[in-house]
């Protein structure tokens, strides 16, 4: 419903491209804090860490293993998730953006009545803004981060989305995804009755237009 909510304001304001930044091994860009965290290779990774690094030669066991202290938050690590997420966050918050109160993964900012959106999805990142945030934003990402990449397009894939901006409307379709599902489990799908009952997705609510307001009644529902 955010993502909805967000393109449809996006729509609204006239913005006929959206942009998407995906952020190359986000988490192992991201430094560990806390408690300290060690890796325990096998003896397979460690001769490769040896063959590439043969300095390292040194701290290997007499077992063949390697035991590393933990910089960067691998993914895998419980807090990976988190500590990117506090390290973008932090980053944004400098380029003036502010958390949502309804969605902590909606960054908004407001200038001289405009307002730009993010919507962040670990490392992907759509960017609802005009051409001039877009660009200031990018550069941002390039100085801050090792690899990004960034589409500006009227079409985007996001989250088994096709979004697309046409004519002040967003048009939002799922074919790749459900054509991936029919590739993958085409074979294994078969029609069934379903046991619930037929009224199950009616919603019960009334809803009525009234001085400007939209009114829901659902009296007749309870």
């Amino acid at each position: 419903h955010s993502i909805m909510a967000c393109l449809a304001v996006t729509a609204n304001k006239g913005v006929k491209r959206i942009a998407k930044i995906d952020v190359k091994g986000a988490f192992i860009q991201t430094e560990m804090e806390g408690p300290p965290v060690y890796v325990v290779c096998d003896k397979k990774l460690t001769k490769l860490i040896v063959d590439v690094l043969p300095g390292i030669k040194k701290y290997v066991t007499n077992e063949g293993k390697l035991y590393c202290h933990l910089l960067k938050a691998l993914y895998g690590c419980v807090q990976a998730s988190k500590l990117w997420y506090n390290k973008l966050t932090k980053f944004l918050h400098a380029l003036g953006y502010e958390q949502s109160p309804t969605d902590p993964c909606i960054m908004r900012k407001i200038v001289d009545g405009s307002v730009y959106l993010l919507v962040i999805y670990v490392d992907d990142i759509l960017v609802l803004a005009n051409e001039e945030e877009m660009e200031r934003i990018k550069q941002a990402f390039i100085d801050e981060f090792q690899w990004i990449t960034m589409d500006v397009s009227d079409s985007h894939s996001y989250l088994g989305m096709h979004i697309m901006m046409k004519d002040g409307c967003v048009v939002i379709d799922m074919q790749n995804f459900i054509d991936k599902l029919l590739e993958e489990h085409g074979e294994e799908l078969r029609e069934f009755a379903t046991p619930a009952d037929k009224n199950i997705f009616v919603v019960g609510m009334h809803i009525m237009m009234k001085d400007g307001c939209v009114v829901i009644d659902m009296q007749n529902f309870i």
